[in-house]
């Protein structure tokens, strides 16, 4: 269905008990990525969902628990004539079943209590604005893992229906692994540390999150010719 929302855009909806969990695809490897983007732009996100002590080791399996997006932190890349970032976005988000964040999360993300209460969306609310910003849903989605699969479990907890990602969700850690980065030893926050560089944010800050994985993608594509030179090729067409 097509609604509109408060800025009068018009948004395709699919229900989300439509999309299968499974539905963020690998990306395998640069030449992937161009065949993909055709070196135009892409979306490079992160998530920040709830959780108590021990809950990632019990797998969120207490009948009480659920993996509630409480952030999403984007950032658009521009992958031509070089990649680099050209716009951010994140969006604190209000849970709506388990509403008070456990001191075990507010410690690991710094978002607070407060700061849902006060600046905290629903979820139907920052999911459009998501779709949004990835140009009304036209750009692919890269994640470091299965960030999609949270967005979609999301959706089906709330009965919610969820935006169309025309041009999918995809998790960028296989290409990390084909260019020789251990991403077993990296988090999204970290991996920009396996070429050292220097960037200040803090990890688990989902914004914070997908710029450290944008740095590392801006690194393995401007330093390689093969890319460099399609995008020369594209710049002279």
């Amino acid at each position: 269905m097509t609604l509109r929302n408060k800025s009068s855009s018009a948004v395709s909806f699919t229900n989300g008990s439509l999309y299968k969990v499974d539905a963020c695809k690998s990306l395998d490897n640069l030449q992937q990525l161009h065949t993909l983007t055709n070196c135009g732009q892409i979306i490079i996100y992160d998530t920040e969902y709830t959780a108590w002590e021990g809950s990632a080791e019990r797998n969120w399996s207490l009948p009480w628990e659920h993996r509630e997006l409480i952030q999403i932190g984007a950032v658009k890349m521009d992958l031509h004539p070089i990649a680099r970032v050209v716009e951010s976005f994140t969006v604190i988000i209000r849970p709506g079943i388990n509403c008070k964040l456990s001191s075990y999360i507010m410690k690991l993300t710094g978002i607070t209590q407060k700061m849902v209460d006060k600046e905290g969306v629903d979820f139907a609310d920052a999911i459009v604005s998501f779709y949004n910003f990835a140009s009304a849903g036209s750009l692919p989605l890269l994640s470091y893992g299965d960030d999609f699969e949270i967005i979609i479990r999301n959706a089906r907890l709330y009965g919610a229906p969820l935006p169309d990602f025309t041009s999918g969700a995809y998790d960028i850690r296989p290409l990390f692994e084909d260019c020789g980065i251990d991403t077993s030893r990296y988090s999204s926050g970290t991996v920009h540390q396996s070429f050292s560089i220097p960037f200040g944010g803090a990890a688990h800050d989902a914004l914070n999150d997908a710029t450290s994985v944008a740095l590392t993608l801006e690194q393995l594509v401007n330093s390689n010719t093969a890319w460099r030179e399609a995008a020369e090729r594209k710049s002279a067409a």
